[in-house]
């Protein structure tokens, strides 16, 4: 991917809950090193369908330094439906993807009246002042099956969903992993209980080859687990760079080792006891003052398409 471990002006925001009542989340704990709090910028054209749990997923591009930026929403029958993020103070801000220059890999089909599909990532995207907005990435439904998608650029080449790692019932989220997709083309996928697999768009007998060992997530004996994204970077391990998002809105590291002791992110959305939350997108990371610490904020989308802000820090060699 183009753009990453960058310190932009774009955190996130609370996507506009117009329309119904919902039950907030709590504002969290801790700041982030970079800003004093809860990001505040405006988005643009998010999908919202209050009182319909629907949404499965967000995609989100990270952007170049200083830019406005975008992703897209999915919802379970297949459907991706585009939005921008700008600051709060920004008078001509980016506008959200235009949806007629989205195109598929053939074979996929938006399926209304079946909600099957569960996990959208972006594995390339730009949008510098000099280069119009693209991305490419891919949708994956609950059985693993992946299809290429594009904006405004040539599509993917074939994914898969692998059997490296233990993937037990159905697909929830994935992630890709930026660090090392340009060695390995790989990322996670994450089922109901927490358990992580592996996808790729390269050959994936070649990728298990490289004995890869493969982090363990927060295992749950339930069925809770909703989604992925990519974490703060630890230079100890690129490998354990992602996070798992339950249906309450707690984001928990993977790892590989027994030793790390990572703290949760300080900021961002919580239902305690609702399972309502349902995909996770990082939009910007980077280092913080002196370079001993990196930060990051995304974006965590519940059920009914509201995007709520996630922030927060750790030491740059967190995993040391």
């Amino acid at each position: 991917m183009h753009t990453r471990r960058r310190r932009t002006r774009a955190a996130l925001v609370l996507a506009a809950l117009c329309g119904a009542l919902v039950a907030l989340p709590s504002a969290g704990v801790g700041a982030d090193p970079v800003s004093s709090g809860e990001p505040d910028l405006q988005i643009i054209g998010a999908p919202y369908w209050p009182g319909w749990d629907i949404a499965r997923d967000v995609a989100t591009c990270i952007p170049d330094d200083g830019a406005d930026t975008f992703g897209w929403v999915l919802d379970g029958f297949g459907g991706l439906h585009g939005f921008s993020v700008a600051a709060v103070d920004d008078l001509e801000p980016l506008q959200p993807p235009d949806p007629s220059l989205l195109q598929f890999e053939e074979g996929y089909a938006y399926t209304p009246g079946v909600d099957q599909y569960r996990a959208a990532v972006t594995v390339a995207c730009g949008n510098d002042p000099t280069d119009e907005m693209w991305a490419q990435g891919y949708v994956i439904n609950g059985a693993g099956k992946m299809w290429g998608f594009s904006y405004n650029r040539e599509l993917p080449g074939p994914a898969g969903v692998g059997h490296y790692g233990i993937v037990g019932d159905w697909v929830e989220g994935a992630t890709p992993l930026f660090e090392v997709a340009d060695v390995f083309g790989l990322g996670y996928v994450v089922d109901g209980h927490g358990d992580l697999g592996v996808w790729g768009f390269v050959d994936l007998a070649e990728t298990q080859a490289q004995n890869i060992v493969i982090p363990s997530g927060p295992h749950w004996s339930w069925d809770i687990a909703r989604g992925m994204a990519q974490s703060i970077e630890c230079a100890a391990d690129p490998l354990a760079d992602a996070q798992v998002l339950d249906g309450w809105g707690a984001l928990h590291y993977v790892t590989l080792s027994t030793l790390d002791d990572r703290a949760p992110l300080g900021g961002g959305p919580y239902w305690p006891g609702w399972d309502i939350a349902r995909g996770a997108g990082l939009l910007s990371y980077g280092y913080g003052t002196g370079a001993d610490q990196v930060f990051a904020n995304g974006l965590i989308v519940d059920g009914w398409g509201g995007l709520h802000p996630y922030w927060g820090s750790q030491p740059s060699n967190c995993l040391s």
